[in-house]
């Protein structure tokens, strides 16, 4: 889509904490009254630089996947708290062969998202960022979902985990550098 409509990207500072409760807003009327969506949002200000547009994308893109896992219902939780990233390698959560070796200094916003639906083997974990990979029938899917969430927040100099285990749901974390806010204190 970014190809497509070159030049039409808005990145600037994006206060993440509205565009976060909107979405769980929208995505309230998304999915399955059977499917309990629980939140913890902070209430902090917290800005990254980016397209509101692409990160909105992110969030729904996320939501799709989560309803989609559970079609009989189930729990639902959004995560946003500040988070803190350590110098050096990833965080020891982190899986050993993970893509992104090292991360800058400094404060990250960390958005989860998990679902107690189906989840994925590890094979499947292993492919769910290439595009247009899906385990999805043929007209139910693009396989693109996952992709441009992956290319979107490593374009904000982030990165995605995920957790999953077959039949115990799965869990995506999202981190994304804050902007410097010289007029704030720093996160612990």
């Amino acid at each position: 889509m970014t190809f497509s409509r070159q030049g039409e990207l808005t990145v600037g500072p994006l206060p993440l904490t509205p565009l976060v409760k909107e979405t769980i807003k929208l995505a309230r009327g998304m999915v399955d009254r059977r499917v309990d969506i629980r939140q913890r949002v902070s209430e902090l200000d917290l800005i990254v630089e980016a397209d509101p547009a692409q990160m909105h994308q992110v969030l729904m893109n996320l939501c799709l996947n989560a309803a989609q896992a559970m079609p009989t219902g189930g729990i639902w939780k959004w995560g946003w708290p500040p988070y803190r990233n350590r110098p050096g390698p990833m965080t020891p959560a982190s899986p050993p062969d993970c893509p992104w070796p090292r991360w800058r200094r400094g404060p990250y916003a960390k958005l989860w998202v998990s679902d107690r639906g189906h989840g994925m083997a590890p094979d499947i974990c292993e492919r769910i960022f290439e595009p247009f990979f899906t385990t999805k029938q043929p007209g139910q899917g693009t396989g693109m979902g996952l992709a441009a969430v992956h290319g979107i927040v490593k374009s904000c100099g982030g990165a995605v985990l995920v957790t999953s285990a077959p039949g115990k749901g799965s869990r995506f974390d999202i981190y994304l550098p804050l902007l410097p806010r010289p007029d704030r204190e720093p996160l612990s």
